[in-house]
């Protein structure tokens, strides 16, 4: 049986009153490839703000990553084109909500090998 490894991600930042330290863990498990294990997630969308997506995967080095928008189309390549970010210690981020185009269906797709996974989003217009 394979044993989950673990892979640390450290960030340091200083500013003149203190100093604040981050360590992200990667729990590389064969048997799971996001970090959720729900396949079904809301998630408030406020329009013109940052809203994070958590499409994070477990191990970022092994696993790969693609987004779907509506229920079909692949905008893994033209992130950018719809003010996405992806950061596999955060998730998929809209940088700046527009309802026309952020609300509805997102589909974040793992593989790993032959393992597949999916993740179902609704996002949510709000406030």
């Amino acid at each position: 049986m394979l044993q989950p490894t673990f892979n640390r991600y450290k960030d340091s930042e200083e500013n003149t009153s203190l100093t604040s330290t981050s360590t992200y863990l990667y729990a590389s498990d064969p048997a799971g490839l996001f970090d959720e294990n729900s396949l079904f997630q809301f998630v408030n969308a406020p329009e013109n703000s940052e809203t994070v997506i958590p499409c994070r995967p477990t191990d970022p080095r092994r696993v790969s990553m693609r987004f779907l928008r509506g229920n079909s189309e692949d905008i893994t390549g033209r992130l950018g084109d719809f003010n996405y970010e992806y950061d596999p210690r955060r998730g998929l981020v809209i940088t700046r909500v527009a309802e026309e185009f952020h609300t509805g269906i997102m589909v974040c797709v793992a593989k790993r090998y032959a393992a597949v996974a999916i993740l179902l989003l609704l996002l949510l217009r709000c406030c």
